[in-house]
């Protein structure tokens, strides 16, 4: 199991549903606070009562700091083709705990 523990700042708002067995699901889109050229992309998915907590609290541009592991599927990294015609990856995160950063590191990030 490969462990990911860093800081993202959405990139849109998160999204939620329920499993069959009533679980809810949360995910989004984040990206490092890294520069331009350096910047990692993630698909964040979050289960359980922090999958509700980030769903109420968290939005567009939200900070927050994750633990959590790389998720096992094919395809994971997903790539795709940038703008300028490079190749990416966007990786997809299984969230095991959040903490939400203050509006003074992310601003000192960007």
């Amino acid at each position: 199991m490969i462990t990911v523990n860093g800081d993202f700042y959405l990139v849109n708002d998160p999204s939620m549903k329920y499993s069959e067995n009533g679980t809810p699901m949360t995910w989004f889109r984040a990206r490092s606070p890294e520069g331009k050229d350096e910047t990692i992309w993630v698909s964040i998915t979050m289960f359980g009562k922090q999958a509700e907590i980030a769903n109420q609290y968290l939005k567009k541009g939200s900070g927050i700091q994750v633990t959590g592991r790389l998720r096992h599927v094919e395809g994971n990294p997903e790539t795709y083709k940038g703008n300028d015609g490079s190749t990416r990856a966007s990786f997809g995160v299984i969230c095991d705990r959040f903490s939400f950063l203050s509006r003074e590191k992310k601003e000192g990030a960007e």
